[in-house]
């Protein structure tokens, strides 16, 4: 499935005003460069979109074109304190061995009553809950975030990242800054039952990067 076919969908939705949009038929690569075109398009200002999921359920509306800037894309140096942090636990271990932490966790996600909603409420609150403090307390931030797939998750996570971007943006201070690089893996994912610092996927440079967040 293109790209663009997440993109014709979401604007069909926003031109017929409905406030809702159904994701999960895509990918989270395809989303997350979808969120990341609808939260930076200046046009879509003072709009608000919602991501439905299974079981009627759906997630709070989240803001349209909030991040839109006028700018050069910021560059890693040495003023940022860098940290590779996973999105989801337990999903694929080859990354325990270059992640500091993870936003979201396995234990508290993987339960089958929990609806779409729920996933994704449950990976927004840990994402605000475990940066807020580290952006607002501390100096600049870059965080390579690695995917682990699901798409609630990435939903949830890139929804709470938005929130806080634009709270270093309204603050106007310039240790408020936070760089989000999106990390994905270049191969595909074999299950092995021996992980080791050799094992494919193991190492940073087995990832790509999608467009910057800041």
């Amino acid at each position: 499935m293109k790209l663009f076919e997440v993109e014709k969908e979401t604007s069909l939705c926003i031109e017929r005003k409905i406030n809702s949009i159904n994701l999960s038929k895509f990918g989270h690569i395809k989303i997350t460069k979808e969120l990341h075109r609808l939260m930076y398009d200046r046009k879509l200002q003072n709009k608000k979109l919602s991501v439905k999921y299974a079981q009627d359920t759906r997630s709070l509306d989240i803001p349209l074109g909030r991040l839109a800037i006028d700018c050069e894309t910021p560059e890693y140096t040495s003023h940022f304190k860098q940290l590779t942090i996973g999105a989801m636990s337990l999903r694929h271990h080859e990354i325990d061995f270059f992640c500091d932490f993870y936003l979201a966790l396995n234990s508290e996600i993987s339960n089958r009553n929990l609806t779409g909603r729920d996933t994704h409420l449950k990976a927004y609150s840990a994402t605000r809950e475990k940066l807020y403090d580290l952006v607002f307390l501390g100096d600049p931030v870059w965080i390579r975030l690695v995917h682990t797939g699901l798409q609630p998750v990435i939903c949830g996570i890139y929804h709470a990242l938005e929130e806080i971007i634009f709270s270093c943006r309204e603050a106007q201070k310039p240790q408020f800054e936070l760089v989000v690089e999106p990390i994905i893996y270049k191969g595909k994912y074999e299950k092995s039952k021996i992980i080791t610092p050799k094992t494919e996927g193991a190492k940073i440079e087995d990832y790509s990067s999608l467009a910057l967040w800041f």
